[in-house]
């Protein structure tokens, strides 16, 4: 998975739905959490969850390093 905050708006939304439509092709419902790869995001992750509707970023802020 790419770091989110290198990508622009739609293509952070994009990689949302891609994910968003392969887990639906698996169980058959759509993820309503995400967690962003290396628990990187910005502004325009959080606009892109919240434009399709999902109900939390699940982030953590232990850097294990």
């Amino acid at each position: 998975h790419p770091n989110l905050t290198a990508l622009t708006y739609e293509e952070q939304k994009s990689e949302i739905l891609q994910l968003e439509d392969a887990i639906f092709g698996i169980i058959g419902k759509r993820p309503q959490i995400m967690r962003p790869p290396y628990g990187a995001y910005n502004a325009d992750t959080l606009k892109a969850l919240v434009d399709l509707n999902y109900a939390a970023a699940t982030i953590w802020n232990v850097d294990t390093q």
